[in-house]
């Protein structure tokens, strides 16, 4: 039987007796229709998984008390820091969610030159809150207890200019010589990798990300849609 994990925005101990937010009890309730004395599993981030029984339910509300806390590692051996372009319609809650999945750290998305997409202070406030939940929805799923931080969004040029730190600086590049297999042993390592939209980025952008010490690689002969290719490439870094 698979176990619900449910998430929680607040500190959780052992013992610790309390009715679930709002959100958690409707799903509970309503879509997954738990019983009393039911287990799940509790997680609000902080690297630790916790085992919890649902003492009581009524129509609106569950109450449960946790009954132990594991400590338990899900994460990867480097940090993957996704830096993906924008993409239209929901190819980016995609990515984000798929990208979670596959174990990466942090995620920022990167307006670029070609990124054919308009976001005011609005619209970026709506997606951010948007892509948190679709975050915590696919650690809920994947069993990770660490919440994946995602950044506002950001220019091409600034974010090449911000990243002064000793990461591992990567840009997927189809015409680059290098292919992303030569890139070397990274465990234990700060892992920062661009990826462009759907026309890819643009030669001075590439200049630009050079003169910041990112190195262009490849994957491969084929051209990959942009939200095929960051997963691409996130997968065949969990193995260098």
């Amino acid at each position: 039987m698979r176990v619900i994990r449910v998430y929680q925005d607040t500190i959780l101990a052992t013992n610790n007796n309390f009715d679930l937010d709002e959100l958690s009890c409707h799903h509970l309730l309503k879509v997954l229709r738990i019983k009393s004395n039911q287990e799940l599993v509790l997680f609000n981030g902080d690297g630790s998984a916790y085992p919890a029984i649902i003492n009581n339910i009524s129509k609106n509300n569950v109450n449960i008390t946790i009954i132990n806390k594991i400590n338990k590692n899900n994460e990867l051996n480097k940090h993957i820091h996704l830096a993906q372009a924008l993409c239209k319609g929901n190819k980016m809650e995609y990515v984000i969610q798929k990208a979670v999945e596959l174990g990466v750290s942090t995620i920022t998305p990167i307006i670029s030159e070609y990124s054919d997409i308009k976001l005011n202070a609005e619209k970026i406030s709506k997606k951010l809150q948007h892509w948190q939940n679709i975050i915590v929805t696919a650690c809920a799923q994947c069993g990770r207890n660490i919440i994946p931080i995602i950044h506002t969004p950001i220019h091409f040029n600034i974010f090449c200019n911000n990243q002064k730190n000793n990461s591992v600086k990567l840009i997927l590049d189809p015409k680059a010589a290098q292919h992303i297999k030569n890139t070397g042993n990274i465990n234990n390592t700060n892992v920062i990798a661009l990826i462009g939209p759907e026309g890819g980025f643009s030669a001075a952008e590439i200049t630009i990300a050079q003169q910041n010490n990112f190195a262009s690689i490849n994957i491969g002969p084929r051209v990959l849609r942009t939200e095929t290719a960051g997963l691409a490439v996130v997968s065949m870094l969990q193995i260098l």
